[in-house]
């Protein structure tokens, strides 16, 4: 059975500054629940304030979050919200990592078979 697509196509087929683990969590958490105030996200987290400031900058280098500082009172808040084009990253982050698990499962059964052909 074929893939469709060469290992090296599908694993390039991922985008490094979503494939981060912290900074896909915070891409995650931000589509899903929307606009976070920066201490809620970095709560949901567990994440110190410089990692989480130093994530949210490498996502809006890239668009794919924005930030917006309001006065609440006395305080001043830093709110993070996904861009469209950072749920965009997401959703096809998400299908590349889904074809990859379908060309692993599928190489994965085709092997076990194959294994138990030679046994047989």
């Amino acid at each position: 059975m074929t893939i469709g697509a060469s290992p090296t196509e599908l694993f390039l087929s991922l985008e490094e500054v979503v494939h981060q683990r912290t900074r896909l969590a915070l891409l995650c958490v931000l589509v899903w629940r929307g606009e976070l105030d920066f201490n809620s996200l970095r709560d949901v987290l567990s994440l110190s304030d410089g990692n989480l400031a130093r994530h949210i900058t490498v996502l809006q280098a890239a668009d794919l979050v924005e930030t917006d500082k309001r006065t609440e009172g006395h305080r001043r808040r830093t709110y993070i919200t996904a861009t469209e084009q950072g749920s965009a990253a997401l959703d096809s982050h998400v299908e590349a990592m889904a074809r990859i698990v379908c060309a692993h499962q599928s190489l994965r059964s085709e092997s076990l078979r194959s294994d138990t052909r030679r046994v047989i």
